[in-house]
């Protein structure tokens, strides 16, 4: 109804202060105490009705001593663990008797572990750009312009070291009849 008046406030005044008329009242500004709202916590949602006094310091205070007591932290993880490991023994979900080791391959992602046999379909496949295919050793050898260079270097510098008189051995040819 609230909404019905604040929309007819924009074009027809008469109609939405008649609808105003019928709005239940609320509280009067002499009531509320301004340093009191100023404390109050803002609801979070709209299920909250009332207004809760909050103080800062003792939230701070609250805080500082449940994270200083980490062995009450460690008792009470105790008790909710076994409040849970009951409930599923209770459902059937668990037998102490036979706890069950976790994977130990949870960490690797699932299609690579070694009991999925479908993910592992196509694993050394080459997945590259269109008509990349795999590349030979000597395909590589030949292509790195950088081992080329060097073997070349280093082809020039026995040329150097050998001596003046050594002969060079030259490739052997087919002689043309």
């Amino acid at each position: 109804m609230a909404h019905l008046v604040i929309a007819l406030s924009w074009f027809d005044q008469e109609s939405a202060e008649e609808h105003a008329m019928s709005l239940p009242a609320t509280m009067g500004a002499e009531e509320i105490d301004p340093d009191e709202l100023e404390d109050t916590e803002v609801p979070r949602s709209s299920r909250v009705r009332r207004l809760v006094i909050v103080d800062k310091a003792q939230q701070r205070a609250d805080r500082k001593k449940s994270a200083a007591d980490p062995e009450k932290r460690r008792r009470k993880r105790a008790v909710e663990r076994e409040k849970y490991l009951k409930k599923l023994e209770e459902e059937g979900k668990y037998d102490p008797s036979k706890p069950v080791k976790p994977d130990a391959e949870r960490w690797i992602a699932k299609k690579s572990r070694s009991y999925n046999k479908r993910g592992r379909k196509n694993k050394n496949k080459f997945s590259g750009a269109q008509g990349a295919g795999t590349v030979d050793s000597k395909d590589a050898e030949k292509l790195d312009a950088f081992a080329r260079a060097k073997a070349k270097k280093e082809a020039e510098e026995r040329a150097e070291e050998a001596p003046a008189g050594a002969k060079k051995k030259q490739p052997y040819r087919k002689k043309r009849h």
